[in-house]
């Protein structure tokens, strides 16, 4: 079932980010070492309903650091630990205008991530095809999607609001099919999709439920 709904926000099936080493050669005897750090480059940000959610990718920072996100206009806060490849998600309350900070502790203050909370969003690109299942053995639902022409420039974001599970679906884009974007769920499970563009904001969510996969 596919159904176009209003604004919801949230990532993630990528290598781990390599962080530089910091000393070496020419550097001094003893290497800095490295406390904490957030790459924005593998952080994507949705809204839905009255929540906006931030997911990071693997690698997007320190194995199994406390990551915090707040909310400066309710001053609610929610802080989580992120998995042992460094990816995390959180949500919170929030609404059009309100302005969130996001960071992990022990990272340096200038690597505090700033996010305007939009809902004013397009809509996401129409589907030839879109299908989520899940094998009769397994809970993890496979997504996929072709688009005629292909979509290129950017990814999908998909989001179970079920288990707060996020992944990034980004095969074969210019192809027009995206394969292998997996997800954790249960049959019937209502999954949300966004795309991302590389130059404007994510799309308002598109609605994929779950069905059981004919295959053994």
């Amino acid at each position: 079932m596919m159904r176009q709904i209003l604004p919801l926000l949230v990532l993630l099936d990528v290598a781990p980010a390599c962080q530089p080493p910091r000393g070496g050669p020419g550097a001094g005897d003893e290497a800095i070492e490295i406390t904490g750090y957030l790459d924005t480059s593998r952080i994507s940000w949705t809204h839905y309903g009255d929540r906006s959610q931030v997911a990071g990718q693997q690698g997007a920072t320190t194995p199994e650091a406390t990551v915090v996100l707040a909310n400066l206009h309710t001053e609610a806060r929610i802080e989580a630990t992120a998995s042992v490849l460094g990816a995390f998600v959180l949500s919170i309350p929030a609404a059009a205008g309100d302005h969130l900070e996001l960071w992990a502790e022990e990272a340096p203050e200038d690597e505090l991530v700033e996010h305007d909370v939009v809902t004013d969003r397009p809509p996401f690109p129409e589907p030839l095809s879109a299908h989520a299942t899940l094998g009769p053995h397994h809970d993890v639902a496979v997504v996929e999607l072709s688009f005629e022409p292909p979509l290129k420039g950017g990814h999908v974001w998909v989001v179970n609001p079920n288990t707060d599970a996020a992944a990034s679906v980004l095969n074969a884009f210019d192809h027009g099919t995206i394969h292998g974007g997996e997800i954790r769920g249960s049959v019937g499970d209502q999954l949300l999709l966004y795309w991302v563009p590389m130059d404007g904001p994510e799309s308002l969510p598109l609605e994929l439920e779950i069905t059981r996969s004919d295959r053994p």
